[in-house]
Order: structure tokens, then C-alpha cells, then sequence
């Protein structure tokens, strides 16, 4: 927690998360956990602006841990993806392609079923390869996923256990995150404005994936925001 970026400005907000915020998603957690973890998550693109600084004219990447767990096998996931990306590489012996009938979607010779793989897969998968996330990213925004392709929210009856919380949708995935180092202090800027507005309501759960929805639906932040759905 230290280690995080801006831990002052951030802190103000991440307090004011009720211990009592009893889901993430559909997903039951343990009292007080949702508000510890909210710490991290609000501070991603923290996190991704400090490296991104260093290289201000290049596209900056940062994938979520959860991309790169799947009960897929390793080929077909984002994590597969991503290790022959790097490597460039062959998987080990024992984790053969599955080939299928669907349209396949070929990434530095990497063969991709995307009708094999988990939504979460798909939204690493544009940024594994560094000439396709350039080739749709646009200068001064921050790219994202959307969870749907037209873009809905995520639908659930009582987020974060709180009726209180309907009010505040998630259309957009914090998966990847993705921008140029030197439009860094604009959308931080809007991100603290977004959460500066959720915090002053109602509903006192709230995750990184409703400020950039929040980001995304009213302007000025709109403007900066430009959101994708698979790879």
C-alpha cells in the first residue's frame, strides 16, 4: 500500500468506502475487503502514468492480474497470448492450439479463437500486440474496454449488496488501460473529478470501473475517454 501512487489525494476517497460494500460483482467478500482492494484499484492509472512519464510519445499498457487467470487452457487466453508475445516463443509441449471452425484472429503468428475465450481475455488481447493497440489508440485519450459490444452496463440487481448503488453503472472494463504519457495529467485530472462526484453520492462502494464509466458518459470527461470491445 505504500507503494502506491498519490496516496494522499486518493486516500480521501478510498476512506469514505463502507466496509460493508459486500460484493464485487455477484461475488460475496469478506467484511472490509471490497474497500482495501478499492485502494489498488483506484490507483491503476496512477500506477500506469508513473511508467508511462518516462516514455511520453509511446503507448503505455496496463493489463489487469485478473486477465491472466482463466480455466482456459494457457493457448487460448490472454495469458498465452501475452508469454509468446514476449517471448516469442513456443509453448511448452502438452498445450496444443485447439483449431475450431470459428474465425481465427492471428497475433505476432499466435492463433486466437476468439469464440473460445472469456471476455476478460478478450480485452488483453488487442493490447498484447503493441502495432494493433497503437493502430486504434487515439492521441489524448485513455483507451479502454467495454464489457458489451454495444456498449451496455453490466446489469445487476443490487450492486455491491447496496440498492443505493443501481444508480451508478459499469459499462466500462478496467482490464487494460492504455494512453500516451503526456496526456497523463488531463485524465488523471478528470478521473479525480469523476470520483470527486461519485464519492458526494449516495452509494458509498464504488470501484475504478464506475469512475471511468462515469468519465465516459459526461462531459467534459467524455472527451477523453475511447472505449473499444475485442481484440
Amino acid at each position: 500500500m505504500d507503494s502506491l501512487p498519490n496516496p494522499q489525494s486518493m486516500s480521501k476517497y478510498t476512506e469514505s468506502i463502507g466496509g460493508d460494500c459486500a460484493n464485487k460483482g455477484s461475488k460475496p467478500l469478506p467484511f472490509g475487503t471490497f474497500k482495501t482492494l478499492a485502494a489498488i484499484w483506484h490507483s491503476k492509472l496512477g500506477v500506469l502514468c508513473d511508467a508511462a512519464r518516462q516514455r511520453p510519445n509511446e503507448l503505455s499498457v496496463l493489463l489487469d492480474g485478473g486477465l491472466m487467470y482463466s480455466p482456459n487452457p494457457s493457448p487460448t487466453t490472454a495469458e498465452g497470448a501475452l508469454n509468446r508475445s514476449l517471448t516469442k516463443t513456443e509453448m511448452a509441449p502438452g498445450t496444443p492450439m485447439e483449431h475450431s471452425a470459428h474465425s481465427e484472429h492471428s497475433m505476432r503468428g499466435v492463433d486466437v479463437t476468439e469464440a473460445m475465450l472469456f471476455p476478460r481475455d478478450r480485452m488483453g488481447l488487442r493490447w498484447v500486440d503493441t502495432a494493433q493497440g497503437e493502430s486504434t489508440s487515439q492521441s489524448g485519450k485513455l483507451q479502454t474496454e467495454f464489457y458489451y459490444e454495444n456498449g451496455q452496463a453490466v446489469l445487476i440487481g443490487k450492486p455491491f449488496g447496496k440498492p443505493a448503488c443501481t444508480a451508478n453503472a459499469a459499462r466500462v472494463a478496467a482490464g487494460a488501460l492504455a494512453l500516451l504519457g503526456a496526456d497523463c495529467s488531463a485524465i488523471e485530472g478528470a478521473y479525480m473529478e469523476a470520483i470527486t462526484e461519485i464519492a458526494s453520492g449516495p452509494c458509498n462502494c464504488y470501484d475504478e470501473e464506475i469512475v471511468l464509466t462515469r468519465m465516459l458518459d459526461k462531459p467534459p470527461w467524455k472527451n477523453l475517454m475511447n472505449p473499444h470491445f475485442g481484440p
